[in-house]
């Protein structure tokens, strides 16, 4: 309800007495709605100094949105104003949140041991009737807001409205603070939030939450989203309560005020990246970015540290990393730590590779879960950025050889035939040693011997060396010796030692390359709700008795699948551990649950260790990959799941950790996306793979991998090929991993097979 606010000076009111003193429980609103005020942040504003200040002669052209909604939920009106505490570390914790059901909010409004006021106790005056205490709210705002004493008429209709229900504490409060009289004294920040400390707490400020509310103003949120804060805390209504008036409510609005952890974080990459204070169409571009969906923290981050602002900064490669460590990992870097990256860039590693590293760290996922925002990550498209072993083992050779860096051109051209083995190192070294600029014919034959040992295996030669191969070049020519280098066991151990290709098996390029190690997987904490499968959900099904704890079996029989049988349970859990009832399990639900972190984040995204070497053959490739398998026997069923031996997988699943164990990733395809809705069936993906061969089922041989079919055509199982007409798979309805015969009564339709070992 909009009303133009006029006060005029005239009358005093006697003070009635009132408490400073701690409330106790909610209070509970009417059932009764009342309408609505709008105020805009722009009302909390400096605009020019009204006459007076009354219910009819309000001027508020643009305002809150206070409502009065019946009985409220405590999503509603959150219990109470929310703390903040900057000086715990050096990132910025928590922004003060507002009308929000999270349990991020602290218990209490932030306390602070306060002086006596001047103000009586109302518990003194125990005969103040229902009227006169509505007569003393007003009054007190009056005093608290406007500074002054009210006048006659003023004061009057602004009681009348609060005794008939028509306006709550929260329309009173906003017809205040939107009057021309409140901004015409142009209060500052901090004046604004110790005016309504004391308007709406009865209390001075305590420095903790007085410095949040502070910090809030200052990121970018309005004075609306901190009024909010005040009128929709528990306090406040205690505050109503004791006047016998309803609190009400106070809804913000815009991409700022509605995202106020989002705000947060980005101001944390302008004052960390940028060095500044952020400007607002910068921060409310960011905010709507993230908020929306519409980009990753991962590519808001790249936009910082990639933007003209930055980049003019020409930081040094020590100076970079530091701001990559305040920025992503929140902390100063180690000395070990620092050196490592600094060293990686040295070699030629791109800085956009360093920076998707950091992105990609547990701790980078576990910040952008803090501040609710999606993590994301960055694609790498240079060669130099895909191995840094292989850029290393480049940019060392050029070094040694040519006693210079690298261009970027000649990293990425030679790590691009390294890495899909179109070159192998010994032509790298050919073409450096009896390049031009090497020069290596115009070298006396003791440089010559000096520089060989050093682009071919890094190291100078001993003495006794020196002189025994310049005996040898009395013999032989110097591509010659060159090639003899290059045949050794000491050279075949250095490029094995990059992981480079020393003539061991390898999978043609455009197949599923063979790796020496796979990084562990991110990702891992995601939360559980409506369709995701795996091993995290089985354990909320065995915990929480879902179908009796059974979780073993298809999605089609309804169990190890996060259905409204397991949202329910979840919201029974919840509401009896007093946490939010989302029907979701987040980290918070998790561990009430009494599970640990570590398997929050890894137990659904486990790699089984690669077991071969750069030097095993083929053949030694294929039996580390059944050997794995066979580790599973008898491991259940269950389907999305891709765990260690004993915990659970399904068909996919027991694939999968059966070719890591032989250094074949095939990401995307991963533990981590099989648990999600739409990915149980990752065998239709892995056939549709075209990194893998495809071979006719009669030229079927022991290691390939068997596609099953349903009537439609759709891949549906994959089994892994023992030989003689053997498989071994994780299937129902045995609900387990088995060896059995390819083709059974209960499937036996082959769509075809595909070989990972070419």
């Amino acid at each position: 309800m909009k009303r133009l606010l006029k006060i005029p000076i005239s009358i005093f009111m006697a003070a009635l007495l009132f408490s400073s003193a701690a409330f106790g429980e909610e209070t509970t609103q009417s059932d009764q709605k009342t309408e609505v005020i709008a105020l805009s942040e722009t009302d909390c504003e400096n605009e020019s100094t009204a006459e007076s200040s009354s219910p009819e002669s309000a001027s508020m052209t643009e305002s809150f949105e206070c409502e009065s909604p019946a009985e409220p939920s405590e999503s509603d009106t959150p219990d109470e104003v929310p703390e903040a505490n900057p000086a715990e570390s050096d990132m910025p914790d928590e922004i003060p949140k507002t009308n929000t059901a999270e349990t991020d909010t602290p218990d209490e409004a932030p306390e602070t041991n306060t002086a006596e006021t001047d103000t009586p106790d109302i518990e003194t005056a125990p005969q103040a009737s229902e009227s006169e205490l509505t007569k003393a709210f007003v009054k007190r705002l009056y005093e608290t807001l406007l500074l002054r004493t009210p006048d006659g008429k003023g004061l009057n209709d602004w009681t009348n409205l609060l005794q008939s229900g028509r306006q709550t504490g929260a329309d009173i409060i906003c017809g205040f603070i939107g009057s021309d009289e409140f901004k015409g004294r142009k209060n500052s920040d901090e004046k604004y939030v110790e005016l309504l400390y004391h308007a709406l707490f009865d209390r001075n400020p305590d420095s903790e939450g007085y410095n949040a509310w502070l910090r809030s103003l200052n990121e970018g949120l309005s004075r609306n989203y901190v009024c909010s804060g005040f009128i929709n805390s528990k306090e406040f209504h205690e505050l109503c309560d004791r006047f016998k008036i309803k609190p009400g409510t106070l809804k913000v609005s815009g991409v700022l005020d509605e995202n106020p952890d989002v705000v947060h974080f980005v101001n944390y990459l302008y004052e960390y990246i940028l060095s500044r204070k952020c400007d607002k169409n910068g921060l409310t571009g960011w905010v709507t970015q993230l908020s929306t969906k519409k980009e990753t923290a991962a590519q808001v981050v790249y936009g910082f540290v990639f933007s003209n602002e930055f980049l003019s900064k020409n930081l040094s490669d020590e100076d970079y990393v530091k701001v990559l460590y305040k920025t992503i990992l929140n902390r100063t870097p180690d000395k070990a730590g620092l050196n490592d990256w600094c060293s990686v860039l040295d070699y030629g590693v791109s800085r956009l590779c360093v920076l998707r590293g950091f992105i990609q760290s547990p701790e980078f996922g576990k910040l952008c879960s803090k501040y609710k925002i999606t993590a994301g990550t960055i694609t790498l498209t240079e060669a130099r950025d895909m191995n840094q072993q292989v850029t290393k083992y480049v940019a060392l050779s050029y070094k040694n050889c040519l006693n210079r860096k690298a261009s970027v051109s000649e990293l990425n051209d030679w790590c691009a035939k390294l890495n899909h083995n179109t070159a192998r190192a010994a032509s790298l070294l050919q073409n450096l040693l009896f390049s031009a600029e090497a020069n290596a014919d115009g070298l006396s034959h003791e440089a010559y011997i000096n520089k060989l040992y050093l682009t071919v295996l890094q190291r100078l030669p001993s003495a006794g060396e020196l002189n025994e191969q310049i005996a040898e070049l009395s013999k032989k020519s110097r591509k010659t010796l060159f090639t003899e280098f290059c045949a050794s066991q000491e050279f075949r151990t250095l490029l094995i030692n990059y992981g480079l290709n020393a003539d061991y098996y390898q999978n043609p390029s455009n197949y599923y390359q063979i790796q020496e190690s796979i990084a562990p997987l991110t990702g891992g904490g995601y939360d559980l709700s409506g369709g995701y499968e795996g091993l995290k959900v089985a354990w909320v099904i065995k915990k929480l008795g879902v179908n009796n704890g059974n979780y073993i079996g298809m999605k089609a029989d309804g169990k190890c699948v996060y259905g409204p049988k397991t949202t329910e349970k979840v919201k029974e859990f919840q509401k009896a551990n007093n946490l939010p009832e989302t029907g979701i399990v987040d980290l918070t639900t998790w561990l009430k649950m009494g599970y640990t972190e570590n398997d929050w984040y890894h137990l659904g995204a486990y790699v089984t260790p690669v077991k071969t070497v750069p030097a095993s053959t083929k053949e030694d490739h294929i039996e580390t990959m059944i050997a794995t398998a066979y580790t599973y026997l008898d491991t259940p069923y269950v389907v999305g799941a891709s765990g260690k031996p004993g915990q659970g997988v399904d068909c996919s699943g027991l694939v999968m950790q059966a070719l890591y164990s032989s250094g074949i990733d095939m990401s995307p395809i991963n533990p981590v996306r099989h648990s999600k809705p739409g990915y149980e069936y990752e065998s239709a993906n892995i056939w549709a793979s075209s990194k893998m061969m495809h071979v006719p089922y009669e030229q079927r041989q022991r290691g390939d991998l068997i596609f099953y079919q349903n009537s439609q055509g759709t891949v549906i199982h994959i089994a892994i090929y023992l030989g003689d007409d053997q498989v071994i798979e994780s299937t129902v309805p045995a609900n387990k991993v088995i060896v059995a015969p390819i083709k059974n009564s209960y499937r036996n339709n082959i769509k075809g097979v595909a070989r990972p070992f070419v």
